[in-house]
């Protein structure tokens, strides 16, 4: 995004001093002082990659039938997640998530896993360049990466499907709420979780088919995560890692 000069109209924002300090920091090897700008300014800067990162994948891999983006603190039930997307057809523009926000703008929240079509990603990267360069301008200033994304994707006629809602999560395993509509669903999402809590998770929780409120507590999870072969891109906001997730 930087290098591609998609931000040169805007060479003083502030975001941008703090991407160019911390560069230069991580260039020089002071390593403290890069801790330190991250710690600070790391989430503003979070906020340029969201679209930069969806775009950046679809780009390598655009042959995926799903792209799924999320924190770096989320955790993805894998077997539910196949099991819903299962059921619905790449070839439709799909973007679906946990929706928050108010009549302005309903988007899917970030921290519970964000999930783009192939054919939602093509209107959105192939067929309007103009709008995902002004969503990288947009990004310098806007409040939440998440809700940019779900502006940039109206602008190309492609709306949150509040259908799903219930089947991802913002919120950690302890303080998860076992609601009506839930109990029998599958559970994609936990949110706010440190890498050991993770682990924890997957010795916790494990998916056979599919995992979901009433009957998720008390098993045991293998996370498997290899090959380029997975149908599914996850880009993970904030470390910025690419990952193929297995699906068995």
């Amino acid at each position: 995004m930087v290098e591609s000069g998609s931000l040169s109209s805007r060479p003083d924002a502030l975001r941008l001093q703090y991407y160019s300090n911390l560069t230069a920091a991580l260039s020089g090897g002071n390593f403290e002082l890069a801790r330190t700008i991250g710690e600070i300014y790391g989430w503003e800067m979070d906020i340029m990659k969201h679209i930069s990162g969806l775009q950046l994948g679809y780009k390598l891999m655009p042959s995926k039938k799903w792209y799924v983006m999320l924190d770096d603190d989320t955790y993805i039930l894998n077997g539910s997640l196949k099991t819903i997307l299962g059921h619905l057809n790449p070839s439709l523009s799909y973007y679906i998530g946990n929706a928050i926000g108010d009549y302005k703008a309903r988007f899917a929240h970030g921290g519970s896993a964000v999930v783009f079509s192939q054919e939602a990603m093509h209107r959105i990267v192939d067929q309007n360049p103009s709008v995902v360069a002004k969503a990288h301008l947009e990004s310098l200033d806007a409040r939440w990466g998440d809700k940019l994304i779900a502006t940039t994707a109206m602008k190309c006629g492609i709306y949150l499907d509040e259908r799903y809602n219930y089947y991802f999560n913002g919120e950690a395993p302890q303080i998860t709420r076992i609601r009506g509509d839930r109990f029998c669903a599958p559970l994609i999402s936990f949110h706010k979780m440190s890498p050991a809590q993770m682990r924890e998770i997957g010795r916790t929780f494990k998916i056979s088919v599919t995992s979901c409120l009433g009957s998720i507590y008390g098993r045991y999870m293998e996370r498997q995560i290899s090959t380029v072969s997975s149908p599914i891109l996850f880009v993970l906001i904030g470390t910025m890692l690419v990952e193929w997730m297995k699906l068995p």
